[in-house]
């Protein structure tokens, strides 16, 4: 998560908590639950005379960022009144098809082959991969976006 706008005391932020307290809470029955059954203090789980989870809030300005291992942490927004979090996020996911098996299933060109990308509509999913002219046109889809100087 690369912060664009600066995260400080009075200002939206990420929390997040410890692995071994992410797996207490986890046997406590709060797992990655969906938006509208997330609870604004993870202690509240906790009973009497438990030891409570430490939280992290970095502070960071413009430009840093945080990495974390979103599925294995648990972590919310923290976000006051005032200005938003504008944030880039970055997902990195391990492949789930083995290499030799796209091999297998692609030609070699579909993998290694420079490909224009201006004919690759991210719009239209599933679209089939269209030749490469000599002097192309731009596409509608590309112009009207803005993607394309013509």
């Amino acid at each position: 998560m690369i912060y664009l706008t600066p995260c400080g005391p009075a200002s939206p932020a990420t929390i997040f908590i410890n692995l071994e307290d992410t797996r207490r809470m986890a046997a406590k029955g709060y797992a990655f639950p969906v938006f509208s059954d997330r609870i604004e203090d993870i202690n509240s789980l906790l009973g009497d005379g438990e030891e409570p989870a430490p939280l992290s809030r970095p502070e960071l300005a413009a430009g840093d960022a945080t990495i974390f291992d979103a599925a294995r942490i648990l972590h919310r927004g923290h976000v006051p009144e005032g200005p938003y979090r504008d944030v880039v996020l970055l997902n990195i996911l391990p492949s789930l098809n083995p290499w030799q098996a796209e091999f297998q299933a692609l030609d070699d060109d579909a993998m290694f082959t420079p490909r224009a990308t201006l004919w690759i509509n991210p719009f239209l999913p599933g679209m089939p991969r269209v030749p490469i002219q000599a002097d192309p046109p731009v596409p509608d889809w590309a112009a009207y976006s803005h993607f394309s100087a013509n």
